[in-house]
């Protein structure tokens, strides 16, 4: 389930994998009014077999846009922009694939960067070697009805001193240092978890030094950015210390991100 608020319709969508209809995509738009919250009818926004369903909202183009993983096609990420008109939420086009032919996408994260006006989705790729760079990111530019992307990047380190991105991670927008944040396990290096900062440029991202904000086992990587106090939010399951639930605060300098402590 993933939950998506359109400040320009002032609703918020909630879309899901649907177990009970062959897990097909849909979404329901909800209302509030004073304490409670009234929902529109549920729309079927794909028929295909989804999962790791994640949304963010592109303010540019009014539209909400679907990052998931077809288990019909393979396991490869495709994606839906939708858009909320008049309480209603419905499919302004699909993206078949944009990874590429033969890669795969689970755990699915996307952000908006609002200052290069571009959308980032990321994902782990397991149809590649684990020093081969399970991390993914690529960067999109949203017309409203297509997108265009850029190339491929990976986000965690390859080769000899290789890190794996494992399992769930996180991803936030720094509005203050206008870089992405991601968060996640390391599983060559003890499972520890570990953060880098990307930096847009065009339609390409790169990527910082890594730094460690968990040296226990890391699981159920989640993150968000505050822009009152400046810094990004990652909260963790710490399966070292009796899977307690950890939260560990990182502020962005430069290309590297420092953590105040768990």
């Amino acid at each position: 389930i993933s939950v998506c608020y359109d400040p320009n319709a002032n609703k918020t969508a909630i879309i899901f994998s649907d177990d009970a209809d062959s897990d097909k995509m849909k979404g329901s738009v909800g209302t509030i009014s004073g304490t409670s919250i009234s929902f529109a009818a549920t729309q079927t926004l794909d028929n295909a077999n989804t999962r790791f369903i994640d949304t963010v909202f592109d303010p540019d183009q009014n539209q909400i846009i679907i990052w998931h993983q077809d288990r019909y096609q393979s396991d490869r990420g495709d994606l839906n922009v939708a858009q909320i008109i008049s309480g209603n939420i419905g499919v302004e086009y699909v993206v078949n694939g944009p990874f590429g032919s033969g890669t795969q996408a689970q755990y699915c994260r996307a952000v908006y960067d609002t200052n290069a006006n571009k959308v980032v989705l990321l994902a782990i790729d397991e149809s590649v070697g684990s020093t081969a760079g399970r991390g993914k990111a690529i960067v999109g530019t949203n017309s409203g009805t297509g997108m265009t992307f850029g190339s491929l990047a990976t986000f965690n380190v390859t080769g000899t001193n290789a890190e794996e991105a494992q399992g769930q991670f996180g991803a936030a927008f720094d509005s203050t240092a206008n870089k992405i944040v991601v968060a996640f396990k390391d599983g060559r290096d003890s499972n520890v978890g570990k953060a880098k900062v990307g930096t847009i440029s065009g339609t390409s991202i790169t990527f910082g030094n890594s730094t460690k904000f968990n040296l226990g086992t890391t699981t159920e990587i989640n993150a968000v950015y505050d822009s009152d106090t400046d810094r990004t939010f990652v909260t963790f399951r710490d399966d070292g210390d009796s899977d307690k639930g950890m939260v560990n605060s990182g502020q962005v300098s430069g290309t590297d991100i420092f953590f105040s402590g768990e």
